[in-house]
This record gives C-alpha cells, sequence and structure tokens, in this order.
C-alpha cells in the first residue's frame, strides 16, 4: 500500500472520539456479570502519528467481585516521548475448585483486595522502538473464608 493509499484509508474512517463496550464475564471462580470498557481518543498533536489515549475498565459479578481501573497514555513531541499512568482496585470474591486432574472435593472460597498505580515514561529510539522506566505500587489483602 502505498502512503498516499494509507491517507486515504485513513480519512475514511469515522471520525470517532469515544468508544465503549460491554465485557460479559462468566467465569467458573468469579461467577456472572458485565464489564465494560470504554477509551477517549484525544486530537493528535501536529505532527503526531498516534493520539493520546485514555481508559477506563470496570466490571461487577454476582460473587460480589468488582473492579475498576483508568488509565491514560500521552504522547509527547512527535511521538518522541510517550508517558503512561494507570491505577486500579480489585475487589474479588473467588471460587477455587482446584485444577485439572486435581480438583478439590470443597470450593476454597476467599477474597482478595488490591490496589496498584503504575507509571511509564518512555524514549523512541527508533521507529517502533522505546527505551524508558516504569514504577509500579501494589498492595492489598487475601484471606481464605472457610465456611461449613
Amino acid at each position: 500500500m502505498t502512503p498516499s493509499e494509507n491517507e486515504q484509508d485513513s480519512e475514511a474512517l469515522p471520525d470517532r472520539k469515544f468508544a465503549a463496550f460491554p465485557v460479559p464475564i462468566t467465569d467458573d471462580a468469579l461467577g456472572v456479570g458485565l464489564g465494560v470498557n470504554a477509551m477517549y481518543i484525544h486530537d493528535r498533536e501536529e505532527g503526531a502519528t498516534n493520539p493520546s489515549t485514555s481508559m477506563f475498565y470496570g466490571q461487577y459479578t454476582d460473587s460480589d467481585s468488582g473492579m475498576a481501573i483508568v488509565g491514560h497514555e500521552h504522547v509527547f513531541a512527535h511521538d518522541a516521548w510517550r508517558a503512561g499512568f494507570y491505577a486500579g482496585h480489585f475487589s474479588l470474591n473467588l471460587k477455587y475448585t482446584g485444577r485439572i486432574g486435581a480438583k478439590l472435593p470443597k470450593a476454597a472460597q476467599y477474597a482478595s483486595y488490591s490496589n496498584f498505580v503504575y507509571g511509564e515514561v518512555r524514549k523512541q529510539i527508533v521507529d517502533d522502538l522505546y527505551f524508558g522506566v516504569q514504577g509500579l505500587w501494589s498492595g492489598g489483602d487475601a484471606s481464605l473464608n472457610e465456611k461449613d
């Protein structure tokens, strides 16, 4: 595909800034529920190949489990620099039934609560190759719920 054909194809794309879609959840450990994934595409900075993006993901299931994650990736200086930030909270009530070939006689019920914050900064070395630093903080708690 020639560059002019590629430009024509990208011009034919709809000019949508926001997208959201449902995520059905059916999981033996989490239960049944629904999630939503949403993304906002910011205007491209002049000369930039890629736009900055912001996102949100949230879900809830019938086991009273939920999570929420927000994030943003920003493109600077005509794609020469990128920075990202993400944060989330998980509150999960899980049922562990074992693994293939080693099923438990009774499911283990446990709860896990955690939070995280993640950040990164990257510098473009050559096209599509970046070098950078990242940091992650995560904390939480887990407990086994022994029910008879």
